[in-house]
Parts: C-alpha cells; structure tokens; sequence
C-alpha cells in the first residue's frame, strides 16, 4: 500500500490539506448540483483517509508494542475523528431537505453512486440532531475508541498467562495464538491448566475490566438517549435497516432448540470416557489423534474446496494466498486471533497467526471468505456502494467454512474424517450457539444499563455464569472460572456485533446447500453487491428471507453430525 512511513505520510497530509474545502459546502446544500458536488467530494477525501487509516492499523497489527507505528495510528484516528467533525453538518442539512425532493436525487442516475446515502438519510430524520449538536458529538468521536484501546492494548501487549507443562513435561508459555492448540491436547492436565492460567489472568484484573466493559455500554446507552432511539439494539440495528425482532428472534429459537446442545454435552462425555466433563474438555478432538499442516497444505485445501464456486473465484484465491495476502505466523507483539482487512485501493490482507492445526485451516479459509468477498465488491461496486455491512460479511466466511467441511468429508477417512466431524460440531456450537450467548448477555448488559442499575464485576460473573449453565446444560459440570470469560471477548466493545456470527453461519448453510448442488451464481451475485442495498433487501434477492424462521438447516445439521460422530 505504501513504500514506508514518508510515502504514506504524504496522502496523510492530503487528506488534512482537503479537509477545509469540505466545510465550504455548509449551508450550500440546496441544489441537486450542489449536493451532487459535495457527496462526490467527500467520498473521493473519505476513500484516500480509508487507506491511509487501514495501512497505519495494518502495521499496528504486526507489532502493537511498536510505538513508531502506534503514533501513526493515533494521528490517523485523529484525523478520521477531524474528517468526521468536517462533515457533520451533511446529514443535519440533508434531513431539512422534503422528502419528495430526495426522492428525486434517489431517481436522478446522476446520484447512482450515493442513493444509498439518500435513502438513509431519509431513514435517519427522526434520529439526526442539530448542526451543532452533530459537530459537538463527532468532536467527541475520538473517545468512543478509549474502552476498546484500553483492553486491547491490556488483551495483547500487557497480560501475559505464564507457562505450563505440556505432554511431555516441557514448559511452554500460554499465549493467544497458542491457547486453543493446548485446548485440543489429549492431555487432560495440559487443558485444564492453560484454561486457569488464562482466566485467573483476567479475574487478577477483574475490576479494571469491569470499569472497561461498563464504559462502552455505557457510551451506547448515552447515543441511543440522544439519537432518540428505543433501545441501544434498536440504534445498532438502524443503521443496516436490520429490524431488532431478528436479534430478538435469533435468541427465541435458539432457546428452542437448546437440547440438541445438551445431547451434544452428554454425547462428547461418554465419547471422552470422563466422569464429568468441564469446559476445557470441549475443544479436543474425541478421536484422539492430532493433525498437522504446512501453510501450502492449508492452501491446497481451501484451494480445492473453493472449486463449486467456479473457475474465477479459484483463480484470485490461490494468487492472493500464495502471493502477499497473508501475515501467517504469531509474532511477538502481534495482535492475537485473526481478521481479514484492506480498503478500496489495496488488496485484501489477512491477519492470522498459524500454528498448522486443522483449526487454523479452517480460519484461514474463514478469512479468505472475507477477503473474496471485499475482492468481488471492489470490483463490481463504485467505492461508495462496496463496502458491505458485517451482517452478510459472516455468510461469506461462514459459507467457505462450510465448503471446506464439505470437501475433507468427501476425501478424508477413519480418523481424519472424524476430527473434520468434530470440527464442524465444535463449528456450530461455537459460531451460533455461543454467539448467540454473547448476543443475549450483550442485550442484557444495555438493557440493564437503560434501567439505571450499576453493573459491577459480581453482577458481571454472575450473570455470566448463569447464561453459561443454560446454554451448556445440567450435564457440563460447574466451574471456577468461567465466569470470567466476558472479560476476555473483545467484541463485547463492538457495539452488538456478535449475533451477526449467529445469523450469518446459520444463512450460509442455508447458501451452501445450492452452492453444492451446482448454483452458486445468486450467492456469487450477493458477494458482488456489496452494500449496494440495505442487507436483508441483498439476501432476499439471492433467495432467503431472513425476516422468517430459516434455523431449520442449522439446527438439523448439528443433530445429525452429533449422530455421525
């Protein structure tokens, strides 16, 4: 994207150069010719700071300890913040314009590129405040990001989980990139060990996370109050054109079907031989043996599991997984899991931190899926109409996922096909049932917050605790430590996030069983869309109308990979 810091410093200070011209557009908003020129205006200074922002978070990721590259990101994020304040009287000054008027520009192709923009602007009438009152709170942009940067920096540079003997009796430090490897040992000591060396880390900090966690619902609760909306879901929500009867729905059925969950718990303890079963017994694989990859293994996997999705689809994959898509191994001072990123100018970048476990096959085909899709709308999108909202990011990820299981159970056997099996279980118990938690524990903190009732780290654990015991069963036996996972699930600070994980794996097996049986250009064409339309308009074009009970395929599914296993 940029050679070296100086090369990216001069678009850094183009933006900054542009931003005073955009402020001569307010109170000039009368004209079709006049807003047409200052939309175009924005999006061209908004698609250059998009890069120079992507880049300095890009380099971040590589080594959050970095302080060279920190400093890039603070000044980046200020000046996102700047640009933010610059346009804040958009919106304030397009809501005063009549509706019929906008209706016009919408139906003008002059205005193709922003009618989305339009059409939300319409939408967002009765929740924009005043000229003033928008530049005060873009002002104040800035300190939405604190909370999170506080517990990143703690998550990924501050707390450390100490060592612990692993099979063989060697000590090994207990890391996030290495944590879930430990949890697949068939060693149950090794399990059970890094499983309390990472939680007592966080109840060692239980407070300060407390304060953390309690900041942004609080943020959230404070923007809805202002914006007029009904609750903090219903101000997330608006935002996509995502009724909050989906989120609410996606909880309903889950707690339907919450026995298939139980029958798991109780089939995985006599499959282990275990006399209880605790949480750090859910990920390691019930056949007992442990599969190893290179990362060019990994790729040919996701190589030829990506086939049913055509020949041009194949062809950009590869390249991009064996060109210069991909960070691949852990680092020290790297940021932990994995994401996929990139803008509109550069191609797509994946993070990820490979340990050559079957689970990071996976994720890198998960992230992939992300980077395809971003790939596919850049090309067929203006920049304005690209970008793709996280509601139909997680059916791309969640669909290459799919395809990969789908290609390994065609071509594995005996205990490779097993792990596969207990893969996808683990897949599906992870992606929608446990986000699905988080969705409804992330619901009950702001709802809590609403009613004016403290949260404190008690009723933090407490609560937390409990929805554990729901969603697990009277089988999975009680635990110390659990408690304190909320304080480890970074996107609890991204604003209701998650349930999108639950409702995106649950399309994508609804998308991969046409995709198999040889139709895949509707889901080909809902990657290529972008954000072209409000999500649930896209996914009812390529055929599925989430606003109806479609939980039938994913709930199936998992019974009968429980009975195969």
């Amino acid at each position: 994207m940029y050679k070296d810091v100086s090369a990216w410093e001069v678009d850094f200070n183009k933006v900054a150069a542009e931003l005073p011209s955009l402020v001569e557009y307010k109170e000039q908003l009368k004209t079709a010719d006049v807003i047409l020129a200052c939309l175009t205006k924005i999006s061209e200074v908004a698609r250059l700071l998009e890069k120079v922002y992507v880049w300095a978070n890009l380099k971040d990721s590589e080594d959050i300890s970095d302080e060279a590259t920190s400093i890039c990101l603070k000044r980046v994020q200020k000046l996102w913040n700047d640009f933010g304040q610059a346009v804040s009287f958009i919106d304030p000054e397009l809501v005063k314009l009549e509706d019929e008027f906008l209706d016009t520009l919408i139906a003008d192709q002059q205005f193709s590129d922003f009618v989305m923009q339009l059409k939300q602007v319409k939408r967002e009438k009765p929740h924009v405040l005043s000229k003033k009152e928008e530049a005060l709170l873009a002002r104040a942009g800035m300190l939405w990001d604190d909370p999170y940067n506080i517990f990143s920096n703690f998550d990924n540079v501050d707390a450390h989980f100490g060592k612990v003997k692993d099979e063989t009796g060697a000590e090994v430090a207990v890391t996030h990139g290495n944590y879930s490897t430990l949890l697949e040992k068939q060693d149950r000591g090794v399990r059970q060990a890094a499983f309390e060396a990472v939680y007592k880390e966080y109840e060692g900090h239980i407070h300060t996370l407390t304060e953390v966690l309690g900041a942004v619902v609080k943020q959230h609760d404070f923007l809805r109050e202002v914006r007029n909306y009904e609750s903090a879901a219903a101000a997330a929500l608006h935002g996509k054109n995502v009724d909050v009867e989906v989120y609410h729905n996606l909880i309903k059925q889950v707690h339907k079907r919450l026995d298939v969950v139980y029958k798991y718990v109780e089939k995985r303890k006599s499959l282990l031989d275990l006399d209880e079963i605790r949480m750090w017994d859910l990920r390691v694989p019930v056949m007992g043996v442990e599969l190893k990859f290179s990362f060019d293994e990994a790729i040919e996997l996701c190589v030829e599991a990506a086939k049913p999705l055509g020949d041009d689809y194949v062809k950009v994959l590869e390249e991009g997984l064996r060109g210069g898509w991909v960070d691949k191994y852990e680092t020290k001072g790297k940021r932990s899991g994995a994401f996929s990123s990139g803008c509109y100018d550069s191609w797509p970048y994946i993070l990820m931190n490979f340990d050559g476990t079957l689970n990071d096959v996976f994720t890198l085909m998960h992230e992939a899926g992300h980077s395809m899709h971003s790939y596919l709308a850049n090309q067929n999108q203006p920049y304005s109409l690209a970008n793709y909202p996280i509601f139909t990011a997680e059916i791309a990820s969640t669909v290459n996922e799919r395809l990969l299981t789908d290609h390994l159970l065609k071509t594995w056997e005996g205990d490779r096909r097993l792990a596969v099996l207990h893969h996808e279980i683990d897949t599906i118990r992870a992606t929608f049932f446990r986000q699905t938690m988080f969705a409804e524990f992330e619901l009950m903190l702001h709802e809590t917050v609403a009613k004016g009732v403290p949260i404190t780290k008690d009723f933090l654990c407490d609560q937390y605790e409990a929805m554990n015991k729901l969603y697990y069963g009277p089988t999975m036996s009680a635990d110390a430590y659990i408690k304190f996972e909320w304080a480890r699930i970074p996107h609890f600070y991204y604003d209701f996030y998650v349930y999108q994980y639950a409702t995106g794996i649950a399309a994508a097996y609804n998308f991969a069983e046409h995709i198999l049986s040889g139709d895949a250009d509707r889901y080909l064409n809902l990657l290529k869309s972008g954000g072209s339309d409000y999500p649930l308009n896209l996914l009812k074009k390529a055929g599925l109308d989430m606003t109806q009970d479609f939980y039938g395929p994913i709930f199936s599914r998992f019974e009968e990979l429980v009975e195969q296993i």
